[in-house]
């Protein structure tokens, strides 16, 4: 498949216990819980397919049950610039909830991705009505938008090094797994073009920089997770 193309999505059956653990969830009253149980249709996304495109009208909005799901904002340069990655629960595609008709960035899957689609009609009566979940929208595109300028400041000031070290950090503590031996470990294929992406540089430096932190014993990684052996030195 070609990667950022678009197929037909799959229908898949919504799980109750999965879409409760969505980060909207405990704002719902149980009135507009069962509302988006009933309007959300939850879709299973190859990997390396566009959910839409950057300034395509849009009549929903979307929450990531599972998977990966990559913002994009196009320019001119080769490498389109990476504005985030989405974490599961985290809701996307709400530039339609500021009186806008069309989409902000591109969303592309990195991975087969279970995701909620929910008619934007259906979220916006939920939003207009439940300051709660109107808090949770202002919050997160708050917290978006600081570590969008964050990684502003990073580039301009530090070095490529601590940028990574930064990442690496970021992603054990929103998407790590705490083992028995006291280390982390981040799953999915990270690859160095993705993390070049995130962290504002080439694929070369984050292929040198990566061996250097292994042979100093902070991380060790291969093509399915990376283990945070070190995370104090992050």
């Amino acid at each position: 498949m070609i990667a950022g193309s678009r197929c037909n999505f799959v229908n898949i059956f919504m799980d109750n216990e999965a879409i409760k653990q969505l980060d909207i969830w405990s704002h719902l009253t149980e009135v507009e819980q069962e509302k988006l149980l009933h309007e959300a249709k939850v879709r299973l996304v190859p990997k390396s397919n566009v959910v839409f495109h950057e300034t395509e009208k849009g009549n929903r909005v979307y929450v990531l049950i599972s998977g990966k799901v990559l913002l994009k904002h196009c320019n001119s340069s080769p490498e389109d610039l990476v504005i985030h990655l989405v974490r599961p629960g985290e809701l996307f595609g709400e530039s339609l909830l500021a009186s806008s008709s069309t989409y902000g960035y591109r969303a592309e899957t990195l991975e087969e991705s279970a995701i909620a689609f929910i008619p934007l009609v259906a979220f916006m009566e939920i939003f207009q009505k439940n300051a709660q979940v109107g808090w949770y929208f202002f919050h997160s595109q708050a917290r978006r938008l600081q570590k969008a300028e964050g990684k502003l400041i990073d580039f301009r000031y530090h070095r490529t090094e601590k940028r990574i070290l930064a990442l690496l950090k970021e992603l054990m503590e929103e998407q790590g797994r705490r083992l028995v031996s006291g280390e982390w470990e981040i799953t999915g294929r990270l690859t160095h073009q993705l993390i070049a992406s995130l962290a504002l540089t080439t694929r070369q430096s984050v292929s040198v920089i990566l061996n250097k932190l292994k042979k100093k014993g902070i991380i060790n990684y291969n093509r399915h997770h990376i283990i945070i052996r070190r995370p104090d030195l992050l």
